[in-house]
């Protein structure tokens, strides 16, 4: 992929911290084994971020569960510490999914399953999620960001996963994100605690994320999996995708998700394992985590498992997205489904337009009848991309409705989707 460029501030700051840290991308995780980092020698801490001290200089011990007001329950011979006003379903859902997560790891993935014990812990909103998780892990709170979900943690008497109960609406809500920081604690266990790129750790997390929502909610999945293509083609329009070489460290990941492209990075690992996965056997992602843990170089691992030179990769990576997803997302308003029953949920992207512009939208009948409500105006990301969608009633007429789209950076489209007839239920036998 092309390097990051651009006049916004944002970008030009990213591009400067990467250029402080790219001369390691290569050492850390392309080349061979990195030399050991200071957060790889303490307790208790995931790659690349360091547990807070106390005055001492020592490692902040982690609170006991129970003493931040914790429940823990047995659920079908899981570990579950729960906060209060945590639902049931909640629970039954996270449960329901790291089930299925690690019974699919090793036929979708190529990885054993994370090594026992696996606590899960189920906070009941985002700033629970974030306070509580640094309690139990001496993380520093400004270590979490606000758009996490979830976390694993891999070493010590806290290991489990971390999981924003509050934000979970749907059981594939919660097969995603369980089955994503499930990956991240089978990486660890196979990897032995030697460093892969962490685009390649997201990507893969992403990557198996997506086949376990699937079994739980086959089109959710293929939706966010459009919304993935999308912002990656509006990034390639833009001249505005991160090569991959530049999303190898912790610290360049994670710059990358403070200037405002998580969802970017995030969609380009994601699109980029997937692409990689089909080069190779089933199975052949984990070999390469399996290979690095049996200290072979990750460019040799990735080289033996799909035939593609890691030195070669963003070039190889930029020509084969921008042949796939130019062609499917040109510069412009974009529907995932132009037609659906009653009930549908319709979903819009803009792709490829000027960053921070404002898009109002109006939503009108055939017949001239305007939504009461067509939600407030999209702000266009750094990328070029803004998402938003559309929630008919269960009883809405049939009948062809009109997305009307203006820019206060010129930007103007219009474009029709169908509400269909309800299907006729079976007949009673």
């Amino acid at each position: 992929m092309r390097r990051l460029h651009g006049n916004h501030p944002a970008i030009r700051r990213l591009i400067a911290r990467l250029a402080l840290v790219g001369c390691l991308a290569l050492g850390l995780g392309l080349l061979g084994p990195p030399r050991a980092s200071l957060a790889g020698l303490l307790p208790d801490s995931p790659a690349g971020t360091l547990p807070q001290l106390d005055d001492a200089g020592r490692v902040r011990a982690a609170a006991e569960p129970a003493s931040l007001g914790l429940r823990e329950q047995r659920v079908r011979g899981w570990s579950v510490w729960t906060q209060d006003g945590v639902p049931a379903a909640q629970v039954d859902w996270t449960v329901g999914a790291a089930e299925i997560a690690t019974r699919r790891l090793p036929t979708d993935v190529g990885l054993a399953p994370p090594t026992r014990p696996v606590v899960l812990y189920l906070f009941a909103d985002g700033d629970a999620f974030r306070r509580l998780t640094s309690e139990l892990t001496s993380l520093p709170v400004s270590a979490i960001f606000a758009f996490e979900g979830g976390r694993s943690y891999a070493a010590g008497a806290r290991r489990g996963i971390y999981v924003n109960a509050g934000s979970l609406a749907s059981a594939g809500q919660a097969a995603r994100l369980v089955a994503h920081e499930m990956v991240h604690l089978a990486e660890r266990d196979a990897a032995g605690g030697r460093p892969v790129p962490r685009w390649f750790s997201e990507g893969l997390a992403e990557h198996f994320a997506q086949q376990v929502m699937a079994r739980v909610d086959a089109p959710a999945t293929a939706e966010r999996q459009w919304r993935r293509a999308a912002a990656v083609a509006s990034a390639l329009h833009r001249s505005a995708t991160l090569p991959l070489s530049a999303l190898t460290t912790p610290a360049q990941w994670s710059d990358a998700a403070a200037a405002g492209f998580d969802r970017l990075i995030y969609a380009e690992a994601l699109l980029a394992v997937d692409w990689l996965a089909t080069r190779g056997a089933p199975g052949a992602m984990g070999r390469v985590i399996d290979d690095v843990g049996h200290e072979q170089s990750f460019s040799a691992a990735l080289e033996a498992a799909t035939g593609v030179r890691a030195s070669a990769l963003d070039a190889t990576m930029d020509r084969a997205l921008r042949a796939d997803l130019l062609p499917r997302f040109p510069v412009g308003i974009h529907i995932y489904q132009e037609s659906g029953p009653p009930g549908t949920r319709f979903q819009f992207a803009a792709v490829g337009l000027s960053p921070r512009e404002v898009l109002t939208r109006q939503f009108e009948r055939e017949d001239g009848y305007a939504a009461r409500n067509s939600g407030a105006p999209a702000v266009v990301g750094l990328a070029g991309a803004a998402y938003w969608t559309f929630q008919t009633r269960p009883d809405s007429l049939p009948a062809t409705w009109w997305l009307t789209v203006q820019g206060d950076q010129g930007t103007q489209a219009r474009l029709p989707f169908s509400i269909e007839p309800a299907a006729d239920p079976p007949p009673a036998s």
